[in-house]
């Protein structure tokens, strides 16, 4: 918890006091003003890329050395669960909305209610199911604001 703690302090601040956080968001935000500014989108995307995949492969030792197995699908199961914090954070799946720090809020939730499901002895495919409908409600209610409708 602590490194991932730090982790996060480093990303959100990363994002807001950095050039290349700055240009992130720029380009994210408004990609015509970006692109007026001279910032180039794929070396912004390359970096972006780099920095995930590396995040990723940290992840995924960690999670070899809590599983002690090394299968290409070991995280298959957090994959519903890291995309429902994304969106509970209210970041918008259509880009240009969102942050660091609401996918932190996102990831605390989730992890809240799993933590209340278990305690409560509800089956896991019974979890999915009421955190399903909980995401889905949040993207009906995202989905309403003028800047979704506009991008799809």
């Amino acid at each position: 918890m602590l490194l991932w703690a730090g982790l996060a302090v480093a990303i959100v601040l990363g994002l807001r006091w950095t050039v290349f956080g700055r240009r992130a968001y720029a380009l994210g935000n408004a990609p015509e003003a970006a692109r007026l500014a001279l910032i180039s989108k794929l070396g912004v995307w390359t970096r972006a890329f780099v920095i995930s995949a590396a995040l990723a492969a940290a992840a995924g030792i960690l999670e070899l050395g809590f599983t002690g197995t090394a299968l290409a699908s070991v995280g298959n199961e957090f994959l519903f669960l890291s995309v429902g914090a994304v969106v509970i954070g209210g970041t918008a799946i259509t880009g240009g909305v969102g942050g660091y720090t609401g996918t932190v809020i996102g990831v605390l939730t989730l992890t809240t209610l799993t933590t209340v499901f278990v305690g409560l002895g509800l089956d896991k495919s019974l979890q999915e199911a009421v955190l399903g409908g909980a995401i889905l409600l949040l993207v009906a209610a995202y989905g309403r604001e003028s800047h979704v409708r506009n991008r799809i």
